[in-house]
């Protein structure tokens, strides 16, 4: 069975449906995992050299080259 139209904002638009004109960037399961990927996929820029004033031993992990920088090495 053919589509023949859909609902968008509450008005009958007739046609096919787009899926890309039907995301809502605005909605808050959106944003939320939005935030949540970008976090995941950033994890490592938030790594801070020292933690609890000595070194950060994951921050030696993913930086070594800044990690000699610092003295760390």
């Amino acid at each position: 069975m053919k589509s023949t139209g859909y609902i968008k904002n509450g008005k009958y638009i007739k046609g096919t449906v787009d899926p890309s004109t039907l995301i809502d960037h605005e909605q808050v399961t959106y944003k939320e995992a939005s935030h949540d990927k970008q976090r995941r996929e950033h994890r490592k820029d938030l790594i801070q050299p020292y933690k609890d004033g000595k070194p950060n031993a994951e921050f030696i992990q993913q930086y070594p080259t800044e990690a000699k920088e610092y003295g760390f090495i």
